[in-house]
């Protein structure tokens, strides 16, 4: 039986879309719509709020926040497995991969890694950063190695998992990754038997269609999953899983 769930991911799992957390691009007022996302503050309507408030007698923690690499998730759980003195036995950690061309790169501004969208390289003009950035796309990146990388970062994460006892459930947006490095995880039966559908592709409508129209309810502005979204999730994926474990 789990007393405590932990959550890992990007923006999906933080909640943004949901009526707290908006903010996005404006292209006919060409400026950002809504007040900066706060680090470490999930929606109140994400699905791990929605958990927390089904079953106060868990420990919720979300440790997803938006703009996350697949190795900036890693180091969440790697930082939050070294300073963990609960019995690992009894929690269950939800680790979500984030997209594969999301990569660290120097901030220059701040002096830290910071994380990119590599296909968003041609909105930036920060001194010649998207310049930078749009010459490693031509001349040293394929997509491949984003692919590899968040496959790695999977890996990982399970091992870490299984070697500290923890219950492991896991999710991606399949269509981000090739068919091939996913069968390379696929092939991993226990990985396959713990993976779970990702909330930013799910079929909210039930009607097997991932059109743009019939998807459209369940989205906010910038594609986000709104409020929702995230209470059909959690009532369809994510209540059952903790059922399970009861």
């Amino acid at each position: 039986m789990i007393n405590k769930v932990v959550i890992f991911g990007d923006s999906f799992n933080y909640g943004h879309g949901c009526p707290d957390r908006i903010y996005h691009y404006d292209p006919s007022t060409q400026s950002m719509v809504g007040p900066v996302l706060p680090e470490n503050s999930p929606s109140e309507y994400c699905w791990g709020s929605l958990l927390q408030k089904k079953y106060p007698e868990l420990k919720v923690l979300n440790y997803a926040n938006p703009g996350r690499s697949n190795q900036q998730i890693l180091r969440d759980f790697l930082v939050y497995s070294e300073n963990d003195t609960d019995e690992k036995e009894s929690q269950l950690i939800f680790f979500q991969l984030t997209n594969p061309d999301r990569i660290e790169i120097a901030s220059h501004n701040e002096k830290q890694i910071a994380s990119y969208v590599l296909s968003m390289a041609g909105s930036h003009n920060d001194h010649g950063m998207g310049d930078a950035v749009r010459q490693y796309i031509k001349y040293m990146y394929h997509e491949s190695i984003g692919q590899n990388l968040g496959m790695m970062t999977l890996l990982s994460a399970y091992a870490l998992a299984t070697l500290q006892k923890y219950n492991f459930r896991w999710s991606f947006c399949r269509r981000n990754y090739e068919f091939t490095t996913y069968d390379f995880v696929k092939g991993l039966k226990p990985m396959k038997f713990q993976q779970m559908v990702d909330i930013r592709n799910y079929d909210f409508s039930g009607k097997h269609d991932h059109s743009l129209e019939t998807q459209k309810p369940y989205r906010s502005i910038d594609n986000h999953v709104n409020e929702l979204g995230h209470q059909i999730y959690f009532n369809r994926v994510i209540e059952p899983t903790i059922k399970s474990y009861k």
